[in-house]
C-alpha cells in the first residue's frame, strides 16, 4: 500500500511540473509533499498516545 501511495505523488506531481516548472521539479514535490503528509500522520499518531 504504502508503494502505491508513492507512486500517486510522484506521478500527481509530475503531471502537475510537466504543465508549469518541470516534470523533475514537479516529481520532487511529489515526493516531498508526501513524506510532509506521513510524517504528520505520524506525529499526530504520538500526540495522541
Amino acid at each position: 500500500m504504502m508503494k502505491l501511495q508513492v507512486t500517486t505523488f510522484v506521478l500527481v506531481g509530475g503531471i502537475i511540473g510537466f504543465f508549469t516548472d518541470g516534470l523533475m521539479i514537479g516529481v520532487g514535490a511529489g515526493a516531498l509533499v508526501f513524506i510532509a503528509f506521513k510524517l504528520e500522520k505520524f506525529l499526530g499518531e504520538q500526540r495522541t498516545e
